[in-house]
């Protein structure tokens, strides 16, 4: 990998594209992947097969929803975009990388524990990054973010000795150890992480052989990733560049500023299907603050909307998530989120945090069932099983909820072609069933710590198989979504001051992000320390 790097280093001060882009601008809710189906499909009815267009996006999600969107739009097999990926699930094929090669978390905490080091295993499934900064965590983002910046190492560490110091007993040295030691630990298991595979795509210099490359989400590109695009740009007749310059969010963890002075034909999608007046004001006011972005007029869609500032989130009306609206809590950091929770917890709201739901569905779903056989109905065999996954067998040291040998019998019912339903009645009888008496008796062992909560969501008349209409989340995971209602909380932190490299521009990107996932309500929180975003103020 080393020699690789070295001619990254080498192509990188050539580095340009050699064909002219469209550049697509889409501000919030714009219909910026509507769009580019609409070029796929002008592509395609010039004669270009789907198989010759390259449609690369940021994330998973992204590629889903365009594959998803195509298949049925085109009437066409997902199969036929096969070039519809994220530019590190392309190299994976490209190169023909096997999944056991992968280097994931699983083998990151194997690498760890082999060499006694504090490292939490956590990766973002759409470009790698740490997602964990605690103590030997951020040794590994920054050998990473050197990569995908395509700085020498030493010189990323150097930029950030402060923030090495306040989260390990810093020694350059043992830093240098460890990142020699994980190379040394890739090649010897034979694995490649993400950064890897971008590399090794780009010194290969043998890319697929597309007519039309549309490259999405470009604001979130590193330049290490722009390096790939260039690659992939060899061949093509035309290209288009799709992003939003003032949702550029992620030059923390490397991406690169480069989509906000690209050279190319720009069009602004101007219409806004989901910002309502209100909040577009507010937004538009605090995006003037940014000095390096490019100048876009864009439109609310025809709603009023409302912005509302609370003092605490004590004061959000708990009714409002359970409106049958969607509704997104944000803040800016991981820690901020936790009085989200204690909200929802306290007032028996079903929510979302991420992407795990409060209850868990196996839970949620035996739950669920058992109430509906202490009500005298018959249940699904599947559902049933539910049940028997979380009780003790007859062999446990717990009390047993189901005599032994009954599991792989109900099993083998719920496994059937045709739904087959059961009675408590025939549970007890002819299927082994020992449990009785509530669920909060019958479950304890495994939902003791959750029972008060689940005991409140519902009497408050909630399923507890329903999606959660509250999601908590950071703002930089919700990029792209919306919902009809934004909870956003006004604190900054010290710790996100650090990690900002000093970008002040970056930080009114991520509230003004923040914000324009409204489609009707957005709720200020006001702050309940010294440092906040004073834009959502002024």
């Amino acid at each position: 990998m080393v020699v690789v790097q070295k001619y990254l280093s080498k192509i990188y001060s050539r580095y340009k594209i050699m064909i002219k882009p469209t550049i697509f601008l889409g501000p919030p809710g714009t219909g910026k992947t509507t769009t580019l189906l609409d070029t796929v499909n002008h592509e395609m009815e010039n004669g270009i097969p789907p198989d010759r267009i390259g449609f690369m996006t940021f994330t998973r999600h992204g590629v889903e929803e365009a594959i998803s969107r195509a298949s049925i739009r085109f009437n066409l097999s997902r199969g036929r975009f096969r070039y519809f990926n994220t530019l590190h699930s392309a190299a994976f094929r490209q190169l023909g990388i096997k999944s056991d090669q992968v280097f994931t978390g699983k083998r990151i905490q194997e690498f760890g524990e082999s060499h006694g080091l504090e490292l939490h295993g956590g990766l973002s499934s759409d470009d790698g990054t740490y997602t964990h900064f605690f103590g030997d965590d951020l040794i590994l983002f920054f050998e990473n973010f050197a990569r995908i910046t395509l700085q020498p190492f030493e010189t990323v560490l150097q930029a950030n000795e402060v923030i090495m110091a306040m989260a390990m007993d810093y020694d350059p040295l043992r830093v240098r150890r460890i990142v020699k030691e994980y190379k040394k630990f890739k090649q010897e298991n034979n694995l490649l992480d993400f950064t890897d595979m971008i590399e090794l795509f780009v010194a290969e210099n043998n890319p697929p052989h597309l007519d039309v490359l549309i490259i999405d989400e470009a604001q979130d590109l590193s330049e290490l990733q722009w390096l790939m695009v260039e690659q992939l740009a060899k061949h093509v007749q035309r290209m288009y560049v799709a992003g939003d310059d003032d949702q550029t969010i992620f030059t923390w963890a490397g991406a690169s500023e480069r989509f906000i002075t690209l050279p190319g034909d720009v069009t602004v999608l101007k219409q806004s299907y989901r910002v309502p007046n209100i909040v577009h004001q507010l937004a538009n006011r605090i995006i003037q603050k940014i000095y390096n972005r490019r100048d876009k007029l864009w439109l609310p869609r025809d709603a009023e909307g409302s912005h509302t500032t609370i003092e605490g989130i004590s004061q959000l009306d708990p009714s409002e998530c359970d409106s049958g609206q969607s509704v997104m809590m944000l803040g800016r950091t991981v820690k901020s989120l936790k009085k989200y929770r204690a909200y929802c917890r306290g007032h028996g709201i079903l929510y979302r945090y991420f992407d795990a739901t409060s209850i868990r569905p196996s839970f949620a779903r035996a739950i669920t069932a058992w109430m509906q056989l202490q009500e005298g109905k018959n249940i699904p065999a599947i559902e049933a099983l539910k049940i028997y996954d979380l009780l003790p067998g007859e062999r446990s040291t717990k009390k047993p909820g189901v005599a032994h040998g009954h599991k792989a019998r109900i099993k083998r019912l719920a496994d059937q072609e045709e739904q087959v339903y059961v009675s408590f009645h025939e549970l007890r009888q002819d299927y082994g069933l020992l449990a009785e008496g509530p669920w909060q008796e019958v479950f304890k062992e495994q939902i003791d710590k959750d029972i008060d909560y689940i005991q409140k969501v519902l009497e408050n008349g909630t399923s507890l198989i329903q999606t959660p209409q509250v999601h908590i989340s950071t703002i930089h995971r919700v990029k792209g979504g919306q919902a009809n209602t934004v909870v956003l909380l006004s604190d900054t932190a010290k710790a996100a001051e650090r990690f900002g490299t000093g970008n002040i521009d970056e930080e009114v990107r991520v509230f003004y992000t923040g914000i324009t996932r409204t489609y009707e309500n957005l709720v200020v929180v006001q702050p309940e320390k010294r440092r906040y975003f004073e834009g959502l103020y002024e």
